[in-house]
């Protein structure tokens, strides 16, 4: 009779449970590694994210970088699901007023996610104070109107303007420009503009505020030529003996003229060279004398006139109270 099998089966079934428990562990493991690597897998990632200059009113940040990029630590389920406003930058500058700084960036905790580096970690940031001035309003034309036509002189409603804005770019303010653009227009254009602050040699300067913002312009667009029929008159010089009459006429009595812009506004009538008339003797004379070019306009195939001058002795006056037909005989 035996008594060493019982305990040695004993020893069998303990090695098979520790075995068990030693592959349930390892199967475990591979599942949670291979199955749901997100679940453990750590990443990083770049975030480009706005920076916000927090000041007083009155005061104008300059220089400031637009974004800062922030490295951010986590699983990759979390950087997968990170949403473009779950981080903040800003640079608190309350209380300051003038100068240059470099203030620290402040940033926000993601969540979930971890921050391990601000690029740039401190900002260079200067401080102006904002002021306001009057400048006058300009209008430019840009383009050309149609061929054949000009583009008048361009209306503005408003002559002067307020600009505000860091006291260093007001400074070097100018003028305002209104610019309105010309597509070869042949009529008159009324368009709303942009008001641009300018410098003294009419580039534009950013990072002002203008007030109004936009200004009415109106340009006339007419024709470059304007033809138009204008009486003419002889110019007559030098005087006349008593005894004698003189009867004027001439031909042609109207003369076409051409007028460029706005110049065919100008004058009813046109006078020609002068006619001297005091060394005439009784008789008719012919004379050809030119016609004067009027301010602004051309003329065309007439530029000359032709007079007639009639010279001849003047009817005798009879006296005051005389019967046309009085007998002088006694």
């Amino acid at each position: 009779m035996t008594f060493g099998e019982p305990r040695s089966r004993s020893r069998i079934n303990t090695s098979l449970a520790s075995l068990a428990l030693v592959l349930s562990v390892v199967l475990w493991l591979f599942v949670k590694l291979t199955q749901t690597p997100f679940a453990s897998s750590v990443s990083q990632a770049d975030a480009r994210v706005p920076l916000e200059i927090m000041k007083d009113d009155g005061v104008a940040a300059l220089d400031a970088p637009k974004t800062v990029r922030i490295t951010v630590r986590g699983s990759e389920s979390a950087i997968r699901n990170l949403k473009p406003n779950a981080i903040s930058a800003w640079i608190d500058m309350h209380g300051l007023r003038e100068g240059r700084f470099l203030p620290l960036v402040h940033v926000s905790q993601p969540p979930d996610l971890s921050v391990v580096a601000v690029e740039p970690e401190s900002a260079p940031i200067r401080l102006e104070p904002v002021v306001s001035e009057h400048f006058p309003v300009i209008a430019r034309l840009i383009g050309h109107p149609a061929t054949g036509y000009i583009a008048l002189a361009p209306v503005l409603r408003t002559t002067m303007v307020d600009v505000e804005g860091p006291r260093n770019l007001v400074d070097r303010v100018h003028e305002v420009e209104a610019a309105l653009t010309l597509n070869n227009n042949d009529f008159g254009v009324m368009q709303r503009v942009l008001l641009e602050p300018c410098d003294d040699k009419g580039r534009m300067i950013g990072g002002l505020v203008v007030s109004p913002t936009h200004e009415i312009v109106t340009v006339n667009i007419v024709p470059a030529v304007r033809p138009r029929l204008l009486a003419v008159f002889p110019y007559i010089r030098g005087t006349v003996p008593s005894n004698l009459r003189l009867d004027v006429s001439w031909s042609p009595r109207f003369v076409p003229v051409i007028f460029s812009s706005d110049a065919a506004a100008r004058g009813l009538s046109l006078d020609t060279q002068p006619v001297d008339v005091g060394a005439l003797k009784p008789g008719v004379h012919h004379v050809v004398v030119a016609v004067r070019v009027p301010a602004g306009g051309t003329l065309s195939h007439v530029t000359q006139v032709s007079v007639t001058l009639h010279l001849r002795k003047a009817r005798a006056r009879r006296p005051k109270n005389t019967p046309p037909h009085a007998n002088s005989r006694r």
